[in-house]
């Protein structure tokens, strides 16, 4: 049961994306763009924006093709449930007529994501490191797989008692 609600690739997850989505066109079509925003309106603007932002690191394949299943590209993948969880009942709790409280309590779970993204992303562009991805957290130093001599950086044994 738990797979159908937070499985990444369940169709359940997918309704809830699509849901939001939906709700937020017709929030965007609700509010009086002539007259100027409201506070609240523009925080709904801003929970779009950080939507959007965490949709576009999804979709952008940050590895070459065999190496897609693992590193970043995952973590974005699994952060797309909560982000559609976050939208979709955000929407539905402001269109109910809870604006404020739903915006409110949304940005900030959102923001929750943004900012683990924009660190994963920070480190991810300035990581000098020559080793595979995930060399150490898929066991790869423990086979009789070696990375390549020019991106071993020391060559003393380790201390650790293990």
């Amino acid at each position: 049961m738990l797979r159908f609600f937070f499985n990444r690739s369940s169709g359940f997850v997918r309704f809830l994306e699509t849901l939001g989505v939906v709700e937020a066109v017709i929030l965007l079509q609700l509010f009086h763009w002539r007259e100027g925003l409201t506070v609240p309106e523009w925080l709904f603007l801003f929970l779009l924006f950080q939507s959007l932002l965490m949709k576009v690191c999804d979709l952008i394949h940050w590895y070459p093709e065999p190496q897609r299943t693992i590193g970043i590209e995952v973590h974005f993948k699994k952060a797309m449930v909560a982000i559609a969880y976050i939208l979709s009942l955000s929407s539905s709790f402001i269109l109910a007529g809870i604006f404020l409280p739903a915006v409110i309590i949304g940005n900030l779970s959102m923001m929750v994501f943004t900012v683990g993204n924009v660190v994963l992303l920070w480190l991810h562009f300035h990581d000098k490191e020559e080793l595979p991805i995930n060399w150490f957290t898929l066991n790869r130093h423990l086979k009789e797989e070696k990375p390549a001599e020019e991106s071993v950086t020391s060559t003393q044994p380790s201390r650790s008692p293990a």
